[in-house]
């Protein structure tokens, strides 16, 4: 009997740490949502139509952005705030 209930409590505490991870991988991800929100309206307020364009690709491709997205889009977020132009500019070549 007393196995029982110590397999029923390993079962019981794995399930819990489960959905803790669970819970805490989803509040990760819609933060990293949220702020991929608020990079992209800063990136419409340039009003360009390419930037616009940009946006849309953007939440088309990434709904859900990596760590490594956002850290991506910060720097272009960065890069068109500094010079909205730069979008414009012909690919360098040398």
């Amino acid at each position: 009997m007393l196995r029982i209930a110590f397999v029923f409590a390993f079962v019981l505490a794995a399930c819990l740490l489960v959905a803790l991870e669970r819970y805490r991988s989803d509040e990760l991800q819609a933060r990293r949502t949220a702020e991929q929100v608020e990079l992209l309206r800063r990136l419409e307020a340039l009003d360009r139509p390419t930037v616009s364009r940009l946006v849309a690709q953007w939440r088309m491709t990434y709904p859900e952005p990596s760590p490594e997205r956002l850290d991506e889009l910060r720097d272009l977020v960065k890069q068109l705030q500094a010079d909205p132009a730069a979008i414009d500019a012909p690919p360098y070549s040398p």
